[in-house]
């Protein structure tokens, strides 16, 4: 979920259990919890070298929201004089909205680490979608006029409207995913969630010991096993390529699985066109922005990676 969004849903929060728009603690500090987990973003220099600090990973930490909203409610009741464990309640709560709704994207979370290292999440919206991005600045233009009096409305009717609106957008995304997966031709494939809820990319990877099944591409399905166990030399797997599609077998050179080892859903489009050998191994929970090319000819292998989230990905699989 955008930025944008968290915060306009711990503003929600805090509006709805304090009655208002502008009681001062809880819109401050409820907008600031619902926001703090991608405060990560100000350790960046520090993601290489300590991969837990990484986006997506502290931070987003159940255990991270109840201690910064610990402290930060102890230093406001102390510097304040007052002590009310409603605004600590508007704090937990505005914080674990953000997790849950990173639960909700096909980022996911570990709300558990260090219990556990497993990332949760149910795939049901992209991790950043411009529908939802756009609800943000509606949402802050409807509230505007309810404050200033243009909408007959409490600021707790409000506020239960747009979390209603919000609800209901997730609730159309979900009926259409169980929609899709449960059409007899669409048995045993994942559904990946899209820009456009009533729209979802169909993957289908299989979890055998001795291989993986990759069945997507944008226009066609296309069917390939590829063995597990990486060879220990690209050699190996340069001797297999008699053929274009043969290309695929380059899934397990070390150069490319560097990258395609964070990807959960991956999948290819092959260009053997004008005695060209060309794979492009895509990330189809993330969408083409991330994706690795392989070009071999006379002279060996190239490999190019266009991965803008590389250092992030590669991090939660460098956990210890």
């Amino acid at each position: 979920m955008d930025f944008f969004t968290h915060l306009m849903i711990g503003f929600l929060i805090s509006s709805w259990i304090s009655g208002s728009f502008f009681h001062g603690a809880y819109m401050a500090l409820g907008t600031l919890m619902a926001g703090i987990s991608d405060f990560d973003i100000l350790l960046y220099p520090l993601w290489k070298r300590f991969p837990i600090l990484g986006h997506h990973g502290l931070t987003h930490m159940l255990a991270f929201i109840l201690i910064s909203a610990l402290i930060i409610f102890s230093a406001y009741t102390a510097f304040s004089g007052t002590f009310d464990p409603m605004l600590l309640l508007v704090m937990v709560l505005a914080g674990s909205s953000h997790i849950l709704g990173d639960f909700l994207t096909n980022w996911g979370v570990p709300p558990f680490y260090p219990l556990t290292r497993r990332y949760y999440k149910i795939n049901l919206d992209v991790a950043v979608n411009p529908l939802v991005l756009a609800y943000f600045f509606i949402g802050c233009s409807f509230l505007y006029l309810v404050s200033q009096g243009y909408v007959s409305m409490s600021p707790k009717g409000a506020s239960e409207t747009l979390g209603a609106t919000y609800l209901a957008y997730l609730i159309f995304r979900a009926v259409f995913k169980l929609y899709y997966l449960k059409k007899p031709e669409n048995k045993g494939f994942s559904a990946l969630p899209t820009l456009l809820p009533w729209r979802w990319r169909l993957v289908r990877r299989a979890e055998a010991d001795e291989a993986i099944l990759i069945t997507l591409r944008r226009s066609q399905e296309n069917t390939c096993i590829i063995p597990k166990g990486a060879p220990e030399y690209p050699e190996y797997i340069l001797d297999r390529i008699k053929s274009c599609e043969d290309l695929v077998y380059t899934y397990w050179l070390p150069e490319v699985q560097e990258f395609m080892r964070v990807f959960e859903y991956p999948y290819y489009d092959i260009d053997c066109s004008d005695e060209k050998r060309e794979i492009s191994w895509h990330s189809a929970e993330m969408g083409d922005d991330m994706n690795v090319v392989v070009r071999i000819d006379d002279c060996g292998v190239d490999v190019k990676a266009t991965f803008p989230s590389r250092r992030d990905r590669r991090a939660r699989s460098q956990w210890p």
